[in-house]
């Protein structure tokens, strides 16, 4: 069970990664190309993408009150698709573009919180540092995976945000159905 689990957990850590790599790849360019955004006006976008950072303890804190760890990531990789479809195909208009920003931020500020933890329930033997090793490595993995993906479409079909916000939605999914799927923490009291 737990080999299983372990080999899903880093499935979804790697399709989280892609997700990942996608975004850090393009939004600068999306916001720039499509919203006509300048550095100015990114400067300020920086405090809407990053409220959910300030507000994730109380976020985590609520959630981990109803759901597990690993539920918990398969929300935030729901709202980082629902984030990320938004952005490609909801967002004309800047108030539209904040809100999905804002979701994908959501989503990729909870599954940092609640990594961590899945990757130490799934060590064993006093082997902590290298799961969490064997974590980061398949979340850089993905997002070198991601940008690649990303740098070759630039260069056959050009930027075609709806497209890589599309892989980046079906990667975000694809690593919510593997969290949801997983069965570590299934009977364990709620966190505190």
């Amino acid at each position: 069970m737990a080999t299983k689990d372990l080999k899903r957990a880093l499935f979804a850590t790697l399709f989280f990664g892609a997700a990942s790599g996608i975004f850090t790849a393009t939004l600068n360019n999306y916001l720039s190309e499509i919203h006509h955004l300048g550095a100015e006006a990114r400067g300020w976008l920086e405090l809407p993408r990053e409220l959910p950072g300030f507000l994730i303890m109380f976020v985590a804190g609520a959630m981990l009150t109803i759901f597990r760890e690993t539920q918990m990531a398969a929300a935030a990789m729901l709202l980082t698709a629902l984030g990320a479809v938004g952005l490609g195909y909801l967002a004309p208009t800047h108030a539209a573009l904040v809100v999905f920003i804002v979701i994908w931020s959501l989503g990729d500020h909870i599954i940092f919180a609640v990594e961590g933890p899945i990757g130490l329930k799934l060590a064993r033997g006093g082997k902590e540092g290298r799961r969490l090793g064997q974590f980061g490595g398949a979340r850089n993995l993905g997002t070198i995976l991601g940008v690649g993906v990303i740098f070759v479409l630039a260069r056959t079909v050009g930027d075609r945000f709806s497209l890589f916000y599309a892989i980046a939605a079906g990667s975000a999914l694809i690593a919510g159905m593997l969290y949801a799927g997983l069965d570590v923490g299934r009977g364990d009291a709620p966190s505190r």
